[in-house]
């Protein structure tokens, strides 16, 4: 061989050795696997079923935890990014019945409202920030939040009344007039094409337009309760559904239109018994899954979805790490 041919061979050699060192320097990937939980296994609290250990799931839109509820530990939980079974950090979700989340879709801001005040988080933070401590300006339990776009914020019920909390935080208190004294709150229903929303109180259901005018729209049964309201195609109805019915209230305009009333406060059925009501939906209210034993459910901003095995809790991972595979 030629002293230049040596060369060529010497130089495509060490080129090779550079290649393959590189390579070697970088995990390899591998295809989907599950990954264990760390702490996910069940324990004496779960009764030794790993099932027990999350038996609601609720991903917020931006926030790479999810918030998991179990039925015997206290508060809610999650899985970090060290992959571990973990309490969600703060004061902030803590129980499953009255914990609720609403979120502006413009800045993904999400408030939560819970038995210890109001907290917001926002896309990319991993722990809620108190708004509202228990108490604050006299809010004790406050009721779910509605976000309300025209208003640029976040509208609740308390009672003492009605509040709002804008796009910087601060928060106020709106003009109700004419209903009595708040004695159960419940939720509320924006009603964007005339400006107005519906508060629900007890089995009371009342209209609010934005000036702060509000009067008795109508009565539901004893332990009934609004879930969704949307305007007729007239725009001089309302259509109201409750956990139990479906109705139809008139309203009448005062002679400057912007004022409603209702023609009668009492409810009118509109649906029959063995049909559906069909409403458009409202709301921009978070939708919660419940997960089933065996059951994957995704975490979208991590790529991943939480398995619940016999064993324990495991991640399911699109790619992952030869070493993780070997490990599974």
């Amino acid at each position: 061989m030629s002293q230049l041919g040596r060369r060529w061979t010497y130089a495509l050699f060490f080129t090779f050795w550079i290649v393959q060192s590189a390579i070697a320097g970088v995990p390899e990937k591998a295809g989907p696997c599950t990954v264990p939980v760390r702490n996910g296994h069940p324990t004496d609290e779960d009764y030794g079923q790993s099932f027990r250990m999350i038996f609601k799931f609720v991903m917020l839109p931006g926030v790479r935890k999810p918030v998991l509820y179990s039925w015997r530990r206290n508060g809610a939980w999650t899985i970090d990014d060290q992959d571990a079974f973990v309490p969600f950090t703060g004061e902030f979700p803590s129980n499953s019945i009255h914990d609720s989340f609403e979120r502006d879709p413009k800045s993904g801001r999400i408030i939560g409202v819970g038995l210890e005040g109001v907290f917001a988080i926002k896309p990319g933070e991993l722990e809620f920030k108190n708004v509202i401590r228990k108490g604050g300006l006299k809010i004790n339990n406050p009721r779910p939040a509605t976000f309300i776009p025209r208003l640029n914020g976040f509208m609740f019920l308390v009672t003492n009344g009605l509040y709002i909390i804008d796009r910087n935080l601060n928060i106020s208190q709106l003009r109700l007039d004419n209903p009595p004294v708040l004695t159960n709150p419940g939720g509320i229903v924006d009603l964007p094409g005339i400006k107005s929303v519906l508060i629900n109180d007890k089995s009371r259901v009342y209209i609010r337009t934005d000036d702060g005018h509000s009067v008795l729209l109508a009565s539901l049964e004893s332990w009934d309760f609004l879930t969704n309201a949307t305007v007729g195609p007239s725009g001089d109805t309302i259509l109201l559904e409750s956990y139990r019915n479906a109705f139809e209230v008139k309203i009448l305009r005062e002679h400057d239109g912007t004022i409603m009333e209702p023609t009668d406060a009492k409810t009118v059925r509109a649906r029959p018994e063995n049909k559906s009501f069909i409403l458009q939906p409202s709301s921009t209210r978070l939708k919660k899954e419940i997960l089933k034993n065996y059951i994957s459910s995704p975490i979208p901003v991590r790529g991943e979805s939480i398995l619940i095995a016999s064993d324990g809790l495991h991640l399911l991972r699109k790619v992952c790490t030869l070493d993780q595979g070997k490990r599974n």
